[in-house]
């Protein structure tokens, strides 16, 4: 239900604000020039994931992606904003695997939505997703390899059913 969306890429040259000084609101009211429209390419809200397109060339920095999948016990970092406190890592470990989703007991809160959940190595594992409340320690992401499907589906090319009820 957004009226519109932007994004504010990273710049470690730009301060950030942890929420006791303003957090979100004062870093967009300060950096407003910096940020950009962003269209949703294709959204899935069952999972929390969505592939957007960034409207205007930025550099940005692309982290690697792991190769293999996180097991029970690894150690993790969640990166995001929580509860409006920018550019914050916590770390814990993979406390369970589920369909589809990654279990952790790195702090995830309110704003980590969208961050990338990372293994020993800096490596995207997940997107973090979803906390558990009244409940500490209890966290997820997606795994990687489910945000992966979303963007091939959008560089897949589109295939016309050009059949028609006579050739069925």
């Amino acid at each position: 239900g957004a009226k519109g969306v932007r994004a504010l890429v990273y710049d470690p040259d730009e301060p950030s604000y942890a929420a006791i000084d303003g957090g979100l609101r004062r870093l967009v009211f300060e950096r407003e020039r910096d940020l950009v429209p962003v269209r949703i390419v294709k959204g899935d809200p069952v999972n929390d994931l969505a592939v957007v397109h960034l409207e205007k060339p930025v550099r940005i920095y692309v982290m690697p992606i792991a190769k293999t999948p996180p097991a029970i016990g690894d150690p993790v970092s969640a990166l995001g904003h929580p509860e409006q406190n920018f550019w914050s890592i916590t770390r814990g470990q993979v406390s369970g695997l589920h369909e589809g989703l990654i279990q952790t007991d790195a702090a995830i809160n309110k704003g980590n939505s969208g961050g990338p959940l990372l293994n020993a190595n800096g490596e995207v594992i997940g997107v973090n997703t979803m906390f558990v409340r009244g409940a500490q320690g209890i966290s997820y992401a997606r795994p990687i390899g489910l945000a992966a499907k979303l963007v091939d589906a959008v560089k897949a090319p589109v295939v016309l059913d050009r059949s028609t009820p006579a050739k069925a």
